[in-house]
């Protein structure tokens, strides 16, 4: 039973490409947070240095358009910048982890 579960759970290759640009995204926001430009800034600049993983998961057949896909990462970028800005700040870092 806890087999079917884990298997039904488990991500296809197009959720791993998609997946894999949101956390590239959130890396390279966490590192350009220091800059102190406005978190939508930061996270617009971590998407160009992810082309690789962007243009991986723009082709795939995620469902999302192109547009969607960039709002989304636009969002979670800002969201990682202000987290990183607090735990550099507040020293609050429990929201701050990103898995590998």
């Amino acid at each position: 039973m806890i087999a079917l579960v884990v298997a039904a759970a488990a991500l296809t290759p197009v959720d791993d490409l998609v997946r894999d640009y949101m956390y590239c995204v959130r890396r390279n926001s966490a590192h350009l947070e220091p800059s102190g430009d406005p978190p939508e800034d930061v996270a617009k600049a971590a998407i160009m240095m992810c082309n690789r993983e962007e243009a991986a998961a723009f082709n795939s057949s995620s469902g999302s358009t192109p547009e969607h896909l960039r709002e989304t990462a636009i969002f979670y970028g800002s969201g990682q910048v202000v987290v990183t800005r607090l735990c550099r700040k507040t020293r609050e870092c429990g929201l701050l982890p990103l898995p590998k």
